[in-house]
């Protein structure tokens, strides 16, 4: 992963790490709750998470019914990065630190304009 900001923006995949770590999730809940049936998924709408179910089901079948049937809810999108969306992680932090550091470590502050 490159560290880039996404925020709602469905412009984004997942990449090959997110790829192996969408299965491993699906693997790591099948081991942990094995046959044990999912009643309820909800997700965000966001193409990247709706890959992420799709390939954790395929390592976990007890929450493919659930999945299929899924709430989907805006409220479960990333937070909006307005103008960061896109960029490095890095270069924000170096560019704008003070905002960077309400971003992590006081969130309930933060804002963008």
């Amino acid at each position: 992963a490159e560290g880039r900001m996404q925020g709602t923006s469905d412009l984004s995949r997942l990449t090959a790490l997110g790829l192996d770590q969408a299965v491993g999730a699906g693997i790591a809940l099948r081991r942990l709750l094995g046959d044990t049936p999912v009643k309820t998924v909800y997700a965000s709408p966001l193409s990247r998470v709706q890959r992420t179910l799709e390939l954790a089901v395929t390592e976990w079948p007890a929450a493919a019914a659930a999945v299929d049937g899924q709430t989907v809810l805006d409220d479960l999108k990333e937070v909006e990065l307005l103008e960061w969306s896109g960029r490095l992680s890095l270069d924000v932090k170096r560019e704008e630190p003070g905002s960077y550091r309400l971003w992590k470590e006081e969130p309930h502050v933060f804002t963008l304009s």
